[in-house]
């Protein structure tokens, strides 16, 4: 079955969940479809789908590349909004500040956008050397991010 008969599948049900584990690792990304308003079940606008990516509870060098992974292949996809869910994040180094930003270089050039939900205080502290919110919308609830994405 094709990516997007895949994604038409899931787009109808509204909401849809993969998970990538990783064995060696023993790490979780958890991929969740929201979609924005209602549309004829075989068409597929990217526009009104937002994805959201739990974080695994460790962002370093093996999870980045990970994430970056997972959301490139989205973004080439036709993906153009990308949640990123941080409420389980306990750490996050360059690497994982650096998958972020290139991520939102990929999204913007693309018309799209990424925002981050619930990043737990501890991160924000990481992000503030950096200013890492001024390039990098965050929001506390999946409603103000969801109002975020309805003007992208």
């Amino acid at each position: 079955m094709s990516f997007k008969k895949k994604l038409a599948i899931a787009t109808s049900a509204i909401n849809f969940s993969l998970y990538v584990e990783d064995h060696i690792a023993k790490k979780i990304m958890f991929l969740q479809l929201y979609h924005i308003a209602n549309l004829p079940e075989d068409t597929i606008h990217y526009s009104n789908l937002i994805f959201i990516i739990k974080a695994a509870d460790v962002l370093d060098l093996d999870g980045s590349w990970d994430m970056l992974a997972t959301c490139r292949a989205l973004i080439e996809g036709g993906a153009r909004k990308i949640l990123i869910d941080m409420g389980g994040l306990v750490f996050i180094d360059s690497s994982g500040i650096g998958a972020l930003i290139t991520i939102a270089k990929l999204l913007r050039a693309r018309k799209g956008d990424i925002a981050l939900l619930s990043v737990p205080t501890q991160i924000e502290l990481i992000f503030r050397p950096v200013n890492l919110q001024r390039f990098i919308s965050s929001y506390r609830t999946l409603d103000e991010a969801v109002n975020f994405f309805r003007f992208v």
